[in-house]
């Protein structure tokens, strides 16, 4: 199946997510944006595959979403594909385990201050360990919110397969922060040389992510 195809159950699922939560205050924030670093992965991903590492929403073309993807609305049920539903996957490493923070990170922009205490990541097999947090209203001056780590340990032994496909692991950081720029730092991998990521939701302290801003 081709990724052109998933591109009607993106938009069914903001449908869906907003028919299913309860009504939200206008003040709400939303994601303006979501960006990593250009070409910081290397083999077949959303960001990979499309050459978009970058994208403002609300989303004025369908067809050209790329890392947007990352914080697409959750579905009921999904089955994840690594050859279609990956939006971050990458190689380069500073050590085992630790990869380029050059590279492993991702930026959210709000349109009003946000508060965040944590991240909800679906995980690959080879997923992430542990993260680090940053936030702040210019995003040459964010500041860290300390590291968070998977709910399967903070320690967790080098090797394949750490994690069930489509896990849904929750990483709450050490203090929460508030601001319009937020960026998650990938800094720890169980497989010493690789990870991949299906999507990571930043959430505030009541456990709901924020949504996306739409035209509508």
């Amino acid at each position: 199946m081709k990724k052109r195809s998933f591109v009607a159950s993106f938009l069914a699922g903001v449908a869906l997510l907003v028919a299913s939560l309860p009504a939200v205050s206008a003040d709400t924030p939303s994601i303006v944006s979501v960006s990593a670093p250009p070409d910081s992965s290397d083999l077949y991903a959303w960001a990979f595959d499309t050459g978009i590492y970058s994208i403002t929403f609300p989303i004025k073309d369908p067809e050209h979403i790329g890392i947007g993807y990352v914080v697409e609305p959750e579905p009921f049920h999904r089955a994840w594909s690594p050859m279609t539903d990956f939006v971050m996957h990458d190689h380069m490493y500073v050590a085992p385990g630790v990869p380029d923070p050059r590279r492993a990170n991702i930026t959210y922009r709000f349109d009003a201050p946000a508060k965040i205490s944590e991240v909800l990541i679906v995980q690959h097999t080879n997923g992430i360990a542990q993260v680090e947090g940053f936030i702040g209203y210019d995003e040459k001056q964010l500041k860290s919110i300390g590291f968070a780590h998977s709910t399967l340990g903070a320690n967790l032994p080098p090797r394949e397969n750490t994690f069930a496909e489509g896990y849904r692991d929750v990483f709450k950081f050490e203090l929460a922060g508030e601001g319009k720029v937020f960026r998650v730092v990938i800094t720890k991998t169980p497989l010493p040389n690789g990870y991949a990521v299906y999507r990571v939701y930043p959430r505030n302290s009541d456990h709901r992510p924020y949504d996306v801003l739409r035209s509508d």
